[in-house]
């Protein structure tokens, strides 16, 4: 990375939470860390936390449903916050039923592979409809 650096960035995508999208948001990050020089070790960690949080989003929350990837990507002065919105699309349907809430412990628990390879993990909301936490990386 830079010694100095005198540009942040915030960039914001809105992507499916199915699978098959999750390699635009890594082609995304590598973009970031390449404009930011970032060391290998570091763009690796960074990729594998965030597959590793949606995948955990997607299989949590979507084996029924539909919903939507809000993500914010911003560089600090000596970090990137990644900011994950998880949002279910609502089926106007009568066969519709809503799942059970889960709770944020337990959405928590199944984000635990993620804390060792942050710095900061940041729960923000967890409800029936939607989810939303922050990773933070140091430089």
């Amino acid at each position: 990375m830079k010694a100095t650096r005198d540009d942040e960035l915030s960039l914001h995508m809105r992507i499916p939470a199915e699978s098959c999208y999750l390699e635009n948001v890594m082609l995304t990050l590598d973009g970031i860390c390449d404009h930011y020089s970032l060391p290998e070790h570091s763009r690796e960690r960074g990729k594998k936390a965030l597959q590793t949080a949606l995948a955990a989003s997607i299989e949590a929350n979507y084996s029924t449903g539909r919903g939507l990837f809000e993500l914010s990507f911003d560089v600090l002065k000596d970090r990137l916050r990644i900011t994950v919105e998880d949002m279910k699309i609502l089926e106007q349907s009568k066969d519709c039923c809503v799942l059970p809430e889960e709770t944020l412990e337990e959405f928590r628990k199944k984000l635990l592979p993620v804390d060792s390879l942050v710095d900061r993990m940041m729960f923000r909301e967890k409800n029936s409809t939607s989810s939303s936490y922050s990773m933070e990386f140091s430089f």
